[in-house]
């Protein structure tokens, strides 16, 4: 099936082309055969007036009786006039496949999870009582939170975070690899995260402090007799309260780097004495992109991984909660739908929708892929 992409920026026309582009594949095809998704309800409106109002100019100033036909066609069987949004068109094929998807009875599709999620988060944390595992960990990790002096909230973060639970990435885990994330095995691999944390900034600190020894020795400030900026951030490392180099400061991180005016020139071979050039060399080894690399993969870790386990509960709640609404999330019919089909032919879906679409129009496809 040949394929043609339309570039073009906002305003440009494209919705426009588009809608040509439909009216010309009806002389290929009748209208049932063909779908065109968008990615708004007001997209697909604007789509489907634009093409009756094209066949209906047609008719008029021209006297064109093939237009005539295809707009008699449209609008005698406008239920299959198949312009709509990628959910709703989700929506008709998992309706026609219940049966073959497991379910039985009447199921409701819900489209938006965000008050689903809300309200099973807000239980969670109402009832926290009823959770200790959830608790424990929750609290320990709010306690460490206000220990760094950060907000210790967590109900943003779960909300948030359990809206993950939907992509794909998640949706494709194994029941053995979600088996692994107890609270148990969480909270170890969080103890050691931040056990290489800490191991990191106090080498860090160490060899900060190491260079400034060298530096003070030669009877020098780090903030009086340095570039401005530079070798005062060796303090924050020893503080504990890092300023990060740029990366430009960091290819400087060497003594001729470090003494580039020439009022500081004169210092050098004080600071090669006491042993400066090396020890700022060895902190230079120790910042390396390796070390900043796993440091800050560490910080994200740590900012999320804490709440995989309390995520499964809270998934649990929002299970319990849909089947006692008799509803289905259809974000989780679109994946059980895709494991259905697989590899095998397109045509068993054809049958269950009631006919075959021969021809695709996709509007904002960066949203609707």
């Amino acid at each position: 099936m040949p394929i043609k992409v339309l570039k073009a920026s906002a305003g440009s026309g494209k919705t426009f082309r588009l809608t040509n582009d439909y009216v010309d594949l009806l002389k290929k095809s009748s209208h049932n055969q063909i779908l065109a998704v968008t990615f708004t309800n007001k997209a697909t409106e604007e789509m489907k007036t634009r093409i009756v109002k094209v066949l209906n100019k047609r008719v008029k100033e021209k006297g064109d009786k093939q237009a005539f036909e295809y707009l008699k066609s449209i609008l005698h069987d406008y239920s299959h006039f198949n312009i709509s949004t990628i959910d709703k068109f989700f929506q008709k094929i998992v309706r026609s496949m219940f049966r073959e998807l497991g379910f039985s009875g009447l199921y409701n599709l819900v489209l938006d999870k965000t008050q689903l999620i809300e309200d099973s988060v807000d239980e969670m944390r109402m009832n926290l009582d009823q959770y200790e595992n959830a608790y424990n960990l929750l609290l320990e990790h709010a306690l460490g939170k206000l220990k760094e002096g950060k907000d210790w909230s967590f109900s943003g973060e779960l909300k948030s975070l359990t809206s993950m639970l939907w992509k794909e990435e998640f949706m494709n885990l194994t029941p053995d690899e979600l088996s692994l994330y107890t609270y148990d095995n969480v909270k170890n691999f969080f103890a050691e995260c931040i056990k290489k944390r800490e191991a990191i900034l106090e080498e860090w600190k160490v060899l900060a402090g190491n260079a400034k020894k060298s530096f003070e020795k030669a009877d020098l400030d780090l903030k009086k007799d340095s570039n401005r900026g530079m070798l005062a951030r060796l303090d924050t490392f020893i503080k504990g309260k890092i300023n990060f180099f740029t990366d430009t400061q960091r290819g400087n991180l060497k003594l001729d780097g470090v003494l580039t005016k020439e009022k500081y020139k004169k210092y050098a071979s004080d600071l090669v004495a006491t042993g400066f050039d090396k020890d700022l060399a060895v902190f230079a080894e120790s910042y390396s992109d390796e070390n900043l690399k796993l440091y800050f993969t560490i910080n994200a870790v740590v900012s999320h991984a804490i709440y995989l386990p309390v995520i499964e509960e809270i998934h649990t709640l929002i299970r319990n909660r849909l089947q006692d609404r008799n509803e289905f999330l259809l974000s989780e019919m679109n994946h059980l739908l895709a494991g259905m089909i697989g590899e095998s032919d397109a045509p068993f879906i054809y049958e269950k929708v009631g006919t075959q679409i021969k021809n695709y129009l996709l509007d904002e496809f960066q949203d609707t892929s």
